[in-house]
């Protein structure tokens, strides 16, 4: 079974650099133009989809329509991969080297969020959860699933590619798309690749002028 990741597309705070969390804030024209280009290119890569999950998030909703052709009624809405809530953080501009949204960026397997507020630590898990089930379940042969740049940080915590004090190294573009590969027997490991639990990171994709990167 292969699991396909994929990043929603550009939204207007991801071009005035805030945060947006949870906050329902829809795809703009750029990020539309974004989920046209990763529809051709899944069809250059000859991929169909058995099952697909989403976000609740409109942003994620609408790249995943485009993207995979398909309606919304086709889509089945998953909570898990919601974007990390950042609470009072939401709407609020933001850049790398701050310092007044505490250590998320400086330290963040050891950020405190705010009040209703996630930790990644929480979103490693709920992601983790997840994929654990699809894993148990194989509800197909190929399955997307609609997501976000933070949270998709955090499922790549959770698959050990990256530790939760590199995800802000870990570049996810718009419209992104990790595939991963599930191993029947998780006791033995693909040579040079990481991963977890029988899960692997097996390719990255992006909607730029080289869509496939190697992994890491």
């Amino acid at each position: 079974m292969k699991i396909y990741v994929m990043r929603h597309g550009e939204t207007d705070y991801n071009r005035q650099h805030r945060f947006q969390g949870q906050i329902d804030i829809p795809l703009n024209d750029m990020g539309r133009q974004e989920a046209r280009e990763a529809n051709k290119r899944i069809k250059d890569l000859g991929l169909t989809f058995d099952r697909i999950y989403c976000s609740p998030l409109s942003r994620a909703i609408e790249t995943v329509e485009i993207a995979a052709g398909v309606d919304r009624s086709q889509i089945i809405i998953e909570p898990r991969v919601e974007e990390i809530n950042f609470d009072e953080l939401d709407r609020t501009p933001f850049s790398y080297d701050a310092t007044d949204c505490g250590c998320l960026f400086s330290d963040p397997e050891h950020f405190v969020p705010a009040r209703n507020g996630e930790s990644f630590h929480d979103v490693e898990k709920r992601f983790g959860n997840f994929l654990l089930e699809l894993q148990q379940k194989k509800p197909g042969r190929r399955i997307l699933v609609g997501s976000h740049g933070g949270a998709m940080r955090c499922m790549l915590a959770f698959l050990h590619y990256i530790s939760l004090d590199d995800i802000w190294h870990q570049g996810i573009g718009n419209c992104q798309i990790v595939e991963i590969t599930v191993n029947d027997d998780e006791d033995i490991a693909p040579a040079g690749l990481r991963g977890y639990h029988g899960m692997y990171v097996t390719n990255m994709y992006e909607t730029q002028d080289i869509f496939m990167t190697t992994v890491r």
